[in-house]
């Protein structure tokens, strides 16, 4: 299985041809990557999304990924977390009517009393070359909102996770329909000039965004250049080590346990340094200042710990990007921790109490455990004798597709005694420079798959 799973992880990361684009419509002819050489010189493009770091990341990545063109960007829907909100808005122009979407993200994300039905009810928005939709896919709405003839790039960065079942269906169907009718100009006569173009985050949001929809996604990378342009690490002998915050771990018994022991074991074995944590999210201290928070770590953190209590956590990435050594638990570890432990998309407890309270309504209908890996007793004792078996097996072959476990030069642990000597006896400078180079180098892979999903719609 771990075999099965590491390469099925590179056979998504792997930069797609142009063909793979076209999963939609099997006789649409795509163009080949020299098209990039189009007869437009700039496009402005509208951002729809609702997390305020997702939207950085993206218009950091398309400037660079579309030069030499002029890029016009402005984002609509942003409200979280309100400090990268502020970071956005020295980046990008905020649209008009951005507050208005907004609302309904947070109707969705906060009550489910959204309906997409009601979507083509809402009007139109200004055109622009280009709709870029950050999904998770019940945000679409902006294929409704948006006119007829635009073009549209929905942007699968979340699972559907969240989507109770009775309404998985027909937002799936939406999707794929709104894919097929918009598909491409030359399916649909000359004059027409619409276009959907699809690009996932990572191989394990393609590879569920393939099993549940049968839509095929090329993954563009994460950059996050407005962290890495920001600040690079340069601390090899500082005193501590960063404990990247994982909320959800903490809070757990597991979490607590293993970060009591790691605290021990260091003490008690006079290791020649500590452990530096985030503080938590409390009424007094709501917000955290990244940027404060980078620079802090570039300068004082030996080397920094991540245990994921979410399979798309940006923290992750971030640290990545400016070349900090970072320690994950391995592709075994983490399997052994999924069916006992509240993975974010892996679990419906990460919920806000709102949302809790919306969802009990369908009970075992809704998908808390849409992969069955994370262990809910009440849902337990309905479980299948198979069903259990299968469950190591499932989160084995699914931690496998993570990029905790599969990015390059990123370093695991089975044991606490294996992370305290790996951190002493690892080249950190070394460590970090090849960190920096696999940067480079997926960046470039995202560059290639943004230029061509661009290429596919704004093709004359």
């Amino acid at each position: 299985m771990k075999l099965i799973s590491n390469s099925m992880y590179k056979e998504y990361a792997t930069p797609m041809t142009s063909s793979s684009f076209r999963a939609w419509n099997s006789a649409d002819k795509t163009p080949s990557p020299a098209s990039w050489h189009t007869k437009v010189d700039q496009v402005s493009i509208a951002l729809f999304g609702w997390h305020a770091s997702l939207l950085l990341e993206i218009a950091t990545s398309l400037e660079r990924a579309l030069q030499p063109w002029s890029v016009e960007l402005q984002y609509f829907g942003a409200y979280y977390p309100t400090r990268n909100v502020d970071r956005l808005k020295e980046k990008v122009p905020e649209g008009a009517g951005s507050r208005v979407v907004a609302a309904y993200y947070r109707t969705w994300i906060e009550a489910f009393l959204d309906s997409h039905a009601a979507w083509d009810s809402r009007g139109s928005h200004a055109t622009f070359d280009v709709h870029l939709c950050v999904t998770p896919l019940w945000f679409c709405m902006v294929i409704a909102l948006v006119k007829p003839q635009a073009r549209i790039l929905i942007y699968f960065d979340d699972l559907p996770d969240m989507v109770p079942s009775e309404l998985f269906e027909d937002v799936a169907l939406f999707v794929r329909k709104a894919a097929a009718v918009y598909g491409s100009p030359s399916s649909r006569g000359p004059d027409a000039s619409s276009a959907v173009a699809l690009v996932a985050s990572s191989p394990l949001v393609a590879a569920l965004g393939d099993r549940l929809l049968g839509l095929r996604a090329p993954v563009a990378p994460w950059s996050c250049w407005y962290v890495a342009d920001l600040v690079k690490w340069n601390a090899p002998n500082a005193p501590d080590v960063f404990l990247l915050r994982a909320d959800l771990w903490f809070e757990s018994t597991p979490g607590r346990t293993w970060y009591y022991i790691f605290h021990i074991m260091l003490a008690e074995s006079n290791f020649p340094f500590g452990i530096q944590t985030m503080l938590p999210p409390t009424n007094d201290n709501p917000l955290v200042d990244f940027n404060q928070l980078w620079s802090q770590a570039a300068n004082h953190s030996r080397a920094a710990i991540f245990m994921p209590d979410d399979m798309a956590k940006m923290i992750f990435w971030e640290a990545c990007s400016m070349g900090l050594p970072i320690w994950t638990p391995s592709q075994e570890q983490l399997a052994r921790m999924l069916p006992f432990f509240t993975y974010y998309h892996f679990s419906g407890k990460h919920l806000t109490p709102q949302v809790r309270r919306a969802s009990a309504t369908w009970g075992r209908q809704f998908p808390v455990e849409p992969f069955g890996l994370s262990v809910d007793l009440s849902a337990a004792e309905n479980r299948s004798q198979r069903e259990r078996m299968q469950g190591p097996i499932d989160a084995l072959f699914w931690a496998g597709m993570s990029d905790f476990v599969s990015y390059p030069h990123v370093q695991r642990f089975d044991s606490i005694s294996h992370l305290m000597v790996g951190i002493l006896a690892c080249d950190l400078q070394g460590l970090s420079s090849r960190m920096l180079e696999a940067h480079a180098q997926r960046a470039e892979t995202g560059a290639m798959v943004w230029r061509e999903a661009f290429s596919l719609l704004l093709r004359a």
